[in-house]
């Protein structure tokens, strides 16, 4: 799914953004409309026909929340899929009126971009391995120097489309990791609920989406384009002040676990 998702911002996004270019905004919303027939065509033909029966109840299935870890865990894709966002989203306009990016090359530079996100799926493979949380705090200061250092290379090109390439790098890094980490609270607290657990990775980064975009339009409408790269900072460090205390509270987790053995037996 990760993986689906960067390749559609390969194609997708140039595409779109050269389609409306050429021919209006309007027309790449109908494009999107009716290359959306293919997927629905698709599902019809491999989905299974016959009913599914769910093996836990919707109140097993919702117990998940009763996790503090897991309500905390949420929160980590919402921030640092957000901190990507408030500066993708208006990618077109920083490139062409900040960054002084000549219109016909802005299709170019998306394209590259999107490729560059690929990459950001193989890293996200080594940072689930281990111990992931001690990597996604990196992950995050990173993602937090990689914005920053955009912020001061806006006026110059070459240096603002390297610091793009770099977000574009790691911008999907945190999701293996995450959908692994809530798969197992949930395995943890409520085994029940897994198969709910697994879609909460893709809700949250939505959301994130969502509520980076509108954090975006609110920087862009009141303080300029310019600033897009410091909000994205401020949700960077949020990210890692959530998986660090995610971390924590594993740790915490985990010396209490022999103890409430011990009194068990």
């Amino acid at each position: 799914m990760i993986g689906g998702f960067s390749i559609a911002n390969v194609l997708g996004v140039p595409v779109g953004t050269q389609i409306g270019q050429m021919a209006g905004w309007q027309t790449a919303f109908i494009v999107t409309s009716l290359v959306g027939i293919i997927p629905l065509a698709l599902m019809m033909v491999v989905m299974p026909k016959s009913n599914t029966i769910s093996v836990s109840s919707m109140k097993q299935q919702f117990a998940l929340f009763k996790n503090k870890r897991i309500r905390l865990a949420f929160f980590i894709p919402v921030l640092g899929v957000g901190s990507v966002f408030i500066v993708y989203t208006y990618i077109t306009p920083l490139l062409e009126n900040v960054i002084g990016i000549p219109q016909q090359w802005i299709s170019t530079v998306l394209l590259a971009y999107g490729a560059f996100t690929i990459l950001s799926n193989w890293l996200g493979a080594k940072v689930a391995q281990g111990n992931s949380r001690v990597k996604l705090k990196v992950i995050f200061i990173i993602q937090a120097m990689i914005m920053m250092a955009l912020a001061l290379t806006l006026s110059l090109p070459w240096m603002a489309l390297l610091s793009l390439m770099l977000v574009a790098c790691f911008s999907f890094a945190l999701s293996t990791a995450v959908q692994l980490y809530l798969i197992d609270l949930a395995d943890e607290s409520s085994a029940g609920s897994k198969d709910f657990a697994s879609t909460l990775m893709p809700v949250a980064s939505n959301l994130g989406i969502a509520v980076g975009s509108v954090l975006g339009s609110l920087v862009v409408d009141n303080v300029g384009l310019e600033y897009l790269p410091w909000a994205a900072v401020v949700f960077a460090i949020g990210a890692f002040a959530v998986t660090s205390r995610c971390h924590q509270l594993d740790q915490e987790h985990m010396g209490l676990t022999p103890l409430a053995s011990a009194k068990a037996s």
